[in-house]
């Protein structure tokens, strides 16, 4: 009795291609649900360290969530160029730049998943040496790595924030303590219980005298 075998189905270059940008679209899509609790804490920060009076370190927060924006948004891009490169009926002309765009999003990818760990943000606000060195690093990457128009929006952002703590100041800063209050004891209640005491003890005194 003979064995069939089934024969297999031939994966192609262009196939493989796909299923990996698939892949790579998948994760920047979880990533960037990651990073959006980064970015709202960044934004946190920017705004806790504005009422404090720290507004270099409210610009870095700002900063720093500038340059994760832009490369999320820069990573989708190229990835559905890629996607419409794959999809072309010129895959073989284009095959070595896609392979190349792919290998070039796996490494921005290990760079955003980087940028997910809420515990660097919070060294924003940290006075420690260690922390100020590695604010003074991300500064220095910073300024070579966001777009002018990026930078202008860090400054417009930061007058917008710095502005809306003016108006609206922080409950914490202004809290005063309210004591406990009293009732007050009624004047005229007590004058007229002092005085019908005086009159008791004159009459008291005259009747012992008599």
């Amino acid at each position: 009795m003979g064995t069939s075998q089934s024969k297999g189905v031939r994966v192609t270059k262009q196939d493989r291609a796909v299923l990996d940008l698939k892949v790579q679209r998948d994760r920047v899509r979880q990533y960037q649900r990651k990073l959006q609790q980064v970015l709202d804490r960044e934004h946190d920060i920017a705004r806790q360290a504005v009422r404090e009076g720290h507004m270099e370190r409210a610009r870095l927060a700002l900063r720093q969530r500038a340059y994760q924006n832009g490369l999320i948004e820069k990573t989708d891009q190229q990835l559905a160029t890629l996607q419409e490169l794959v999809s072309t009926i010129e895959f073989a002309q284009l095959e070595q730049s896609v392979l190349y765009g792919l290998s070039q999003g796996s490494e921005v990818l290990k760079q955003i998943h980087e940028e997910t760990r809420l515990e660097r943000v919070e060294q924003i606000l940290d006075t420690a040496a260690e922390s100020q060195h590695y604010q003074n690093e991300i500064n220095d990457m910073l300024s070579s790595t966001l777009t002018a128009d990026e930078q202008q929006s860090v400054e417009e952002e930061l007058v917008r924030i710095a502005s809306q703590a003016q108006e609206m100041p922080d409950a914490g800063t202004h809290h005063t303590t309210m004591e406990p209050t009293l009732p007050s004891a009624p004047k005229h209640d007590m004058a007229r219980t002092s005085s019908g005491r005086e009159r008791t003890h004159e009459v008291l005194v005259t009747e012992h005298a008599s």
